[in-house]
């Protein structure tokens, strides 16, 4: 309503519709301003802006979705991962070329050991 009520063609007719002014603003009768044009855009062209609307809409959809299965999909990874990373300390390294080998001793970090080792404790106490 604002959109339409501040529009130049709006603004001309209010004005055209004034009878004088008072303290509180424009001199203007509900009786007048009930005649005021409000113009709609037709019937045919409502119905295409509710068909692109709605056609974006379900480009949304599909693209939540997919967002959705991506981080269910990441989510399993990252599991996945760290399941093996943790019953597997240091195997997850990558391979070190053999020019480097002499020279960049690639060691596990020292807590991972001790946590593959705190899991194997606790899945023996949840499972006994």
């Amino acid at each position: 309503m604002e959109l339409v009520l501040g529009s130049p063609s709006t603004r001309r007719a209010i004005d055209a519709m004034k009878t004088g002014s008072s303290e509180s603003g424009l001199n203007l009768t509900e009786v007048r301003f009930r005649r005021l044009p409000i113009r709609f855009p037709s019937l045919k062209n409502q119905l295409e802006t509710i068909r692109i609307i709605e056609s974006l809409m379900a480009i949304c959809d599909q693209f939540e979705a997919s967002l959705l299965s991506e981080e269910i999909h990441r989510s399993s990874l990252l599991d996945i991962l760290l399941a093996v990373a943790l019953t597997n300390p240091g195997r997850l390294l990558p391979p070190v070329p053999s020019s480097l080998s002499d020279r960049v001793p690639l060691q596990p970090h020292p807590g991972s050991a001790r946590s593959a080792q705190s899991i194997a404790r606790l899945s023996d106490c949840n499972a006994g």
